[in-house]
């Protein structure tokens, strides 16, 4: 791959023929590396932090950031000048390995340090790759989890699920927090809705955290019966996390499938494949008449 960044031309020779034929063409950017497509990074707190300035090809790059308080700071910079160079300046550390890539690393105290935009450059004539560096400490752990059904509604179509968990501990320097409920169907099919989140600060071990309630009111319930899970992912962390479980069971005026589907205890044994298996016209011996 090119090491400096630009559009170039991959085109192909042929034989026969021997002529030079349009090829596609591929941009390589200026960019930090670890960024996303988005120009976000979610750095983990406890971790170290490494930036990679890549396809500058300029012989001096500087980093500098623009924290989320509003204060901006030139962190450093580092020449190439035909052989690798070092920076250290506690918390930070620059390195340059090679003439296309400079490298940022940052070691410690990472909510301080890092978190706010990152900026790469030095070449007037170029747009400086950006990236929006979010210190996050993952949430991890749910506890006092429950989901019930609501039973407000007089029509059973109309009963809905509420659920409810507490996050125990999280962070991110720019304060944003979300959380997404694993909501089942009941065929085997999930969707993500938004839950609500209300927050509280805390310290732990002279570190501030925060935690909250992720909570959701008038969820579908699922058609089939059976016991059904309900996780969560919160924001920072979205990973999934295990949340608690619903038992949803046919009413009492109900007959249960052998899929779990429930019908009307009437339509038992009529003569008729209500629940779609044929297991609401097993051991019947006579049919009734609807």
């Amino acid at each position: 791959m090119p090491t400096v960044a630009g559009t170039y031309n991959y085109d192909v020779i042929v034989n026969p023929g021997n002529t030079r034929l349009t090829g596609p063409r591929l941009e390589i950017r200026y960019q930090i590396l670890q960024c996303g497509s988005d120009g976000k990074y979610d750095l983990d707190e406890t971790s170290t932090a490494y930036l990679s300035c890549f396809g500058i090809a300029d012989d001096k790059v500087k980093w500098d950031i623009n924290r989320d308080d509003g204060t901006n700071f030139n962190i450093g910079s580092c020449s190439w000048s035909g052989r690798m160079c070092g920076y250290n300046y506690p918390p930070y550390e620059i390195r340059r390995l090679d003439y296309s890539t400079s490298t940022l690393i940052v070691k410690q105290n990472l909510r301080n340090s890092i978190a706010g935009t990152v900026i790469c450059g030095g070449n007037p004539n170029k747009v400086s790759p950006r990236c929006k560096v979010r210190v996050v400490y993952k949430a991890d752990r749910l506890s006092n989890c429950m989901a019930s059904i609501n039973l407000t509604a007089l029509d059973r179509k109309d009963w809905t699920v509420k659920a409810s968990c507490d996050v125990e501990k999280m962070y991110a320097s720019d304060g944003n927090y979300s959380c997404y409920w694993i909501v089942p169907d009941g065929n085997g099919i999930e969707t993500q809705e938004k839950g609500s989140l209300s927050t509280e600060s805390f310290v732990a071990n002279t570190t501030a955290y925060v935690r909250g309630t992720c909570w959701i009111r008038n969820l579908p319930i699922p058609t089939v019966a059976g016991t059904y899970n309900y996780d969560v992912i919160v924001n920072p962390g979205n990973t999934r996390l295990t949340g608690t479980r619903l038992e949803i069971k046919c009413p009492t005026n109900k007959w249960r499938c052998g899929n779990n589907h429930c019908i009307w205890k009437d339509w038992r044994c009529d003569g008729e494949d209500h629940c779609g298996d044929g297991s609401d016209e097993q051991n019947c011996g006579v049919y009734t008449q609807r």
